[in-house]
């Protein structure tokens, strides 16, 4: 008998890329006939967003010392099958409640990651407490095995699903771009990600000025929160672009504002395989982003999407230029990117593969 019991953890309040694999996993198994519960902090950041039915935990995770949900989960986990844990800071607490109940715990890396040879808490999260990873990329996969005593480990590349209902209606879209305040005549360039250093949002503020040059009329909507705002906001102002460059903030409905964009950007130094991005182009938006993470192992610079190099600023404002001034390129990198995530990146497919991972771990136990 295959795994059949099987507690999906993550204790994240926000709603994000990770968070979205974790409830939209948990909800695949669920029609795949598991019996599946969502261990959390708190239901209220997921419930908006269900789409099946699930049991939910609520458990304070209250940071790596926290005895009491270790116990607590550990109980839990003692009717389960199998255990799956999706973000750093519930490796350690997933981790030993996993051991205690002696269950499979399965890890879900989605970022390219170098662990620290020398350094226990990387040996215990990554390679004595889980029985096997999950990454959505092979890159990360790569990077894992540099750590000699990660080459043992069963590491499985399952590329991310997500939803691909095309582009929206020319309607729907300029009554979103109304909202954000995006002129009609006005290509808006969309950005959606944590304010961070590691995103590069600056390359992307400095296209804007680039944009303003070479007379592009064009709008950039950065969404997300994060300790660069500061930094990101005196840079727009250094160079004038109050009017063109806006940052909202967080928003739960990334896959609303995607929709509404002409050019999905992402200059990001490090990913897996970003969701958002993925998303963007399940939309028919054109993307133009850095070869991070598994870029290159799915999709063509030029064909798909416009790849720049990851250290390459100016390949990158070079690519945004490009798709800024040519509607048919635009056009036809947003159908063939449609197309790809069509093919390849589906719900379907991603639960196939996960049910076999899980059923691997039957004879761990």
């Amino acid at each position: 008998m295959s795994v059949r019991r099987v507690t999906v953890v993550c204790s994240s309040r926000i709603w994000a890329g990770t968070e979205k694999w974790s409830l939209r996993a948990a909800e695949q198994l669920h029609k795949s006939s598991y019996q599946v519960a969502f261990a959390t902090r708190s239901r209220s950041p997921y419930e908006p967003h269900l789409r099946e039915q699930l049991s939910f935990l609520e458990l304070p995770f209250g940071g790596q010392a926290d005895l009491g949900t270790i116990i607590r989960l550990a109980a839990h986990l003692r009717n389960r099958d199998a255990v799956i844990v999706t973000t750093v800071r519930d490796y350690w607490l997933g981790g030993l409640a996993a051991k205690l109940a002696g269950v499979p715990l399965l890890l879900r890396l989605g970022i390219v990651r170098r662990l620290r040879d020398n350094y226990l808490m990387d040996r215990l999260r990554y390679s004595v407490l889980p029985k096997a990873l999950v990454v959505n990329a092979q890159a990360i996969a790569d990077t894992l095995a540099e750590t000699p005593w990660m080459r043992s480990m069963p590491v499985h590349v399952m590329s991310n699903g997500v939803d691909a209902p095309g582009p929206l209606s020319t309607q729907k879209k300029a009554d979103l771009r109304t909202e954000l305040g995006v002129p009609e005549e006005n290509l808006l360039v969309l950005g959606v990600g944590r304010l961070t250093d590691v995103k590069r949002w600056n390359w992307l503020v400095k296209s804007a000025s680039t944009l303003r040059k070479q007379s592009v009329q064009a709008s950039v909507v950065i969404f997300g929160e994060g300790d660069q705002r500061e930094k990101l906001e005196a840079l727009v102002r250094a160079e004038n672009l109050e009017s063109i460059v806006q940052f909202p903030g967080y928003t739960p409905r990334t896959d609303r504002w995607l929709s509404a964009a002409d050019i999905f950007a992402l200059p990001s130094r490090n990913e897996g395989l970003a969701n958002a991005m993925l998303e963007a182009m399940g939309r028919g938006v054109p993307c133009v982003v850095t070869a991070s993470g598994g870029v290159h192992e799915h999709f063509r610079d030029g064909e798909e999407l416009m790849v720049a190099a990851t250290e390459d600023e100016s390949g990158f404002t070079d690519r945004l230029l490009k798709l800024a001034g040519d509607a048919g390129l635009r056009d036809r990198i947003g159908n063939s990117g449609l197309e790809m995530v069509r093919k390849s990146f589906s719900w379907d497919a991603m639960t196939k593969k996960l049910i076999g991972v899980l059923d691997s771990l039957e004879d761990q136990r």
